[in-house]
């Protein structure tokens, strides 16, 4: 049975973050897990999923901002270094942490880029209330790509990553090192989910998962300038899903790191849905070098 494992806790403005691990068997999870005040009295865990590359700093201001939401929020870093069944590997990543909490926690997903098609995968492994979709893999109907087409769609998203330099270049400079560490850590494990990526949907595994018994609400949301999966087929993908709500956003593919918007938003929506936490925190903006 999956335990967490956390070190100190460390005080902050939404409540107490913790660095720790999710232990399962010989899987060991590195995660940050952030509580709001009176934790005791937050039943909802979100679980965040990163997208390509990407390590778990790039999920970090959405999970400060739904700490001051007065939510739970966890975020990972992927196990899988190898370059075979990387998905899979991640998703059960995500399924594990989210097996962690009990069954008390009403369990949330939310997963940005790759991270939206390991979030799908997770809810095929383990029961979850809901999931947001930012931006996800594996929506697009008609997705087979060489690895040159590939690689210059993540190549387009250089000038983002420009654009947010000029806003903060700290704060960029910080993700693109999480980003980097990443790489170097498990390069295996990220060629291969490029690879698994550039072919295929997760049309037949949303389907099976909106047909089942007690199935989650599952949102899907797009950035309207979105260069690396272009919003205009998002969209279209989205069209032909059996999905709850769909949400389109201003911005590009990666905004989710760097702009407290998008996170509120989901939130906000959450809330109007399923209610709001007996508590709420102000809704801060806090910036991504937040703790």
């Amino acid at each position: 049975m999956a335990k967490i494992k956390l070190g100190r806790g460390e005080p902050t403005e939404y409540g107490t973050r913790y660095d720790g691990r999710v232990v399962d068997g010989r899987r060991s999870i590195n995660i940050t897990y952030r509580t709001p005040h009176a934790a005791e009295d937050a039943d909802t865990v979100y679980i965040n999923a990163n997208g390509l590359s990407a390590g778990k700093a790039t999920m970090r201001l959405g999970a400060i901002i739904g700490a001051h939401a007065g939510h739970k929020t966890v975020t990972v870093d992927y196990t899988n270094r190898f370059p075979k069944k990387c998905l899979d590997s991640n998703a059960k990543d995500i399924a594990i942490v989210a097996e962690a909490f009990s069954d008390d926690h009403h369990k949330r997903l939310i997963g940005l880029s790759e991270g939206g098609a390991v979030a799908v995968r997770a809810m095929l492994l383990t029961k979850v209330h809901a999931a947001s979709l930012i931006n996800p893999a594996g929506i697009i109907a008609e997705n087979n790509l060489s690895w040159r087409e590939g690689l210059n769609l993540v190549s387009s998203v250089v000038p983002e990553v420009a654009g947010y330099m000029k806003k903060d270049p700290v704060g960029t400079l910080l993700l693109g090192a999480s980003c980097l560490a990443n790489c170097v850590k498990r390069p295996g494990g990220v060629i291969g989910e490029m690879n698994e990526l550039r072919h295929g949907n997760e049309h037949d595994n949303l389907h099976a998962i909106k047909q089942a018994a007690e199935a989650p609400h599952v949102r899907i949301c797009w950035s309207q300038a979105d260069n690396l999966l272009k919003g205009a087929l998002l969209e279209a993908g989205a069209q032909l899903l059996p999905v709850d709500d769909r949400v389109t956003f201003a911005g590009g593919h990666c905004d989710w790191a760097s702009d407290p918007v998008l996170a509120h938003t989901i939130y906000q929506r959450d809330h109007e849905l399923f209610g709001a936490p007996a508590y709420l925190l102000g809704h801060d903006q806090p910036q991504t070098r937040a703790a």
